[in-house]
């Protein structure tokens, strides 16, 4: 994850200097290390945690990606086993269609909308099942978040219970943003 960090600092550097990089991850452990965290914050880079159990609602992958993702895969390497012999597919083929997927399928995919429909980017349209969800509010109550920091018990309840994370190293440079002057 920390070499993840690392290249997609180096892809993003032409555009660090007008954009805030946020990178959205689930409460796996490989996502929340201290060498993680630490990496991310020495790149400027925000770690934006789904809270535990709800990444199939809101990681735009889970919510817009895995299910046609599988299916699209499954059709794909039906074809491939019904032209092999015997219906094995060689493992060069195999290799070829997870990169065939990966190109004409997740690059396929409009990630803006997903990403947006979960309430990520503009907040202006979350989907229908992120607000079933949220029970009886407004859209309007969903999207107004009040200014300032949220405190250490808030930013506690993304984590799961038996996990140990250091809320204040984890986020410190999204809190000292939150209290700039504008």
């Amino acid at each position: 994850m920390v070499r993840f960090l690392e290249l997609l600092a180096a892809v993003l550097r032409p555009w660090l200097l007008d954009w805030q990089p946020i990178i959205l991850v689930d409460t796996s452990s490989c996502h929340l290390s201290a060498a993680v965290v630490s990496k991310a914050n020495d790149l400027g880079m925000w770690l934006l945690v789904a809270p535990a159990s709800l990444t199939w609602l809101l990681a735009p992958l889970d919510t817009n990606g895995f299910a046609a993702y599988k299916a699209f895969l499954r059709r794909e390497y039906r074809v491939l086993a019904s032209l092999a012999p015997n219906g094995v597919v060689p493992q060069r083929d195999w290799g070829q269609l997870l990169s065939r997927v990966a190109t004409e399928f997740l690059q396929s995919r409009n990630w803006a909308k997903a990403f947006s429909d979960n309430g990520i980017v503009e907040q202006t349209s979350l989907s229908k099942v992120l607000l079933r969800q949220l029970g009886p509010c407004t859209e309007l109550e969903v999207t107004s978040v009040p200014r300032g920091a949220p405190s250490t018990d808030d930013l506690k309840q993304l984590f799961p219970r038996n996990r140990r994370v250091n809320v204040a190293a984890f986020f410190q440079p999204v809190v000292e943003a939150l209290l700039a002057p504008p």
